[in-house]
This record gives structure tokens, C-alpha cells and sequence, in this order.
């Protein structure tokens, strides 16, 4: 169960999203579906997030469903993609594990979701 804290950043972060994809449909951008991750095990949490590693996968993955309800709730495409940390290695193939690239890498999944792969 998240904490009054933890509930607060849920509702910044489903304001904050919301108001980017708004913003971003508004100037002719065509996103389909915004991608939130979720996780299998700890271990994938901990590399994939290397400075957040060692908190809870499960409350990360509790966090993401309740931005990604709160996300439909204001119409906006949402779903949850699993992060396994050996596929994203691969596709890094020796870049920095940034946020940036995290970003881009669940852009991919989406898409792959989208493209029935």
C-alpha cells in the first residue's frame, strides 16, 4: 500500500504526464501510448535503475499502477511493459544506462506491443 507521500508524487506524476502528452498531441506529435515500467524481479529493477536499486520492485511496480490508472482516468494511453534487464543489456550494446536511454527503451516496447512482436 502506498504511503501519503508516496500518493502525492503518483498525482504529480499523472499531472506532469498528462499535461506532456496534451502539450505534445497539441504541436502535431503522434504518440500512441505511453509506456510505464514494470518489473518481474528485483534484479531486473536493480540493474535497469542501478541508482535506485535495492528498494522494492513490487512498490515500483504499485507506483506505475496507480500513475497508469490515474493516466487512463485523464485519457491518455497508458499501459504497463516489463523491463527484463538481459534484453535491455542487449539492445544498450555498450551505451550509458541513462534516463534517456530508459526512455527510449520502453518507447520501444510499446511499440513492439504495438506491432504484435
Amino acid at each position: 500500500m502506498l504511503n501519503d507521500e508516496i500518493k502525492q508524487r503518483v498525482q504529480r506524476q499523472i499531472a506532469k504526464f498528462t499535461e506532456q502528452y496534451r502539450h505534445a498531441k497539441a504541436m502535431g506529435y503522434n504518440i500512441t501510448t505511453l509506456g510505464l515500467p514494470t518489473y518481474e524481479t528485483q534484479e531486473d529493477f536493480d540493474h535497469y535503475r542501478p541508482g535506485d536499486a535495492g528498494s522494492d520492485f513490487e512498490h515500483e511496480n504499485e507506483f506505475s499502477t496507480e500513475i497508469m490508472k490515474g493516466l487512463l482516468g485523464n485519457n491518455v494511453p497508458a499501459r504497463p511493459v516489463t523491463i527484463q534487464y538481459a534484453d535491455y543489456a542487449l539492445w544498450l550494446n555498450g551505451r550509458e544506462n541513462s534516463s534517456n536511454n530508459r526512455a527510449s527503451y520502453v518507447s520501444l516496447l510499446v511499440a513492439r506491443e504495438e506491432r504484435g512482436k
